[in-house]
């Protein structure tokens, strides 16, 4: 009678021992494959926003360049103009000179750059 109890206990030990250590494995697996997951979801995102860095990077470089660029020439079209006010205020008070005397085409007198 022994036998008879016996043989079915082990085989409902033994069933119930393998479940737990499948589930144990499958577990494990299913995290790590979950990870793996989250892990690849992060380097695509960092991927995107590197790309979006760079495209912003380079439009941002050109429109400094533009806008040195435009901030030189106003600086040159303020320089004349200075010295348009200062010819006319030499008129008036009586000071006259030639105007553009010594002067290049830019209205730099020293030749620089400005």
């Amino acid at each position: 009678m022994e036998d008879i109890l016996f043989t079915p206990l082990i085989s409902v030990l033994c069933s119930a021992l393998s479940s737990g250590i499948t589930f144990l494995l499958t577990r494990r697996k299913y995290s790590a494959e979950v990870d793996s997951q989250r892990i690849k979801n992060y380097r695509d995102a960092f991927e995107v926003n590197k790309q979006i860095m760079e495209n912003s990077i380079q439009v941002l470089s050109e429109r400094v360049k533009s806008l040195e660029e435009e901030n030189n020439n106003l600086r040159q079209q303020v320089r004349t103009l200075e010295l348009q006010v200062i010819d006319i205020l030499k008129l008036k008070v009586g000071f006259s000179e030639p105007k553009n005397k010594g002067r290049k085409k830019d209205g730099n007198i020293s030749g620089k750059k400005i």
